[in-house]
């Protein structure tokens, strides 16, 4: 995610559905200011506590669709394991619409497996999953969780006709990432690594 960042460390992020502050974190030591927004007050609670020694960190608890954040625009917008709780247009327009010039907005994000390509990668998937679990420190984390609604699909098509000419990445462990640039930014393409 974050060679998406390289030159532009002194910017204001926004971090979506940011839960339990981990990557809130981890961009407050690359980004001027930056801005949890959950609607889970334990999570929050818990992500304040976790960056209470960031002073460039504030939280707010809010729905996103509903939250007041008094007009401000930022240069990196991050969506992590967020969207499929939304109504996907509704929040692609907002998350659009929070992009500063030459901002980027990175969501990685799940969707529901309906072509034969999604269920080799799902196969994979569990493949790596079951690795992982088995060889790396689990993480755990107390979030509000759901299922998603829309497919792969759904997500290509909607993030191809809201976010013109954003990246797409179907990611295994049943994930996929969109890199989207905003329009008053330099030509150069977006790439996922």
């Amino acid at each position: 995610m974050f060679e998406h960042l390289r030159g532009r460390e002194a910017q204001d992020a926004l971090d979506v559905g940011c839960g339990e502050g981990t990557l809130v974190r981890e961009l407050s030591y690359r980004c001027n200011t930056v801005t949890g927004l959950d609607e889970d007050s334990a999570s929050l609670a818990r992500a304040r506590q976790w960056c209470s020694d960031r002073p460039n960190v504030r939280f707010v608890e809010s729905d996103f669709l509903e939250a007041d954040l008094g007009g401000v625009t930022y240069g990196l917008v991050t969506c992590t394991a967020t969207l499929h709780h939304m109504p996907l247009e509704r929040a692609l327009l907002r998350l659009r619409r929070l992009l500063a010039p030459e901002g980027i907005l990175i969501i990685l994000g799940l969707a529901r497996s309906s072509h034969p390509v999604d269920f080799a990668a799902d196969a994979v998937g569990r493949m790596l999953s079951v690795w992982h679990r088995r060889n790396k420190a689990a993480y755990s984390h107390r979030a509000p969780q759901t299922r998603p609604r829309e497919t792969y699909s759904q997500i290509r098509r909607a993030t191809e006709h809201l976010l013109p000419g954003r990246a797409f990445r179907r990611l295994l462990l049943f994930r996929y990432a969109v890199v989207y640039r905003n329009p008053d930014a330099c030509s150069a393409p977006l790439v996922i690594r």
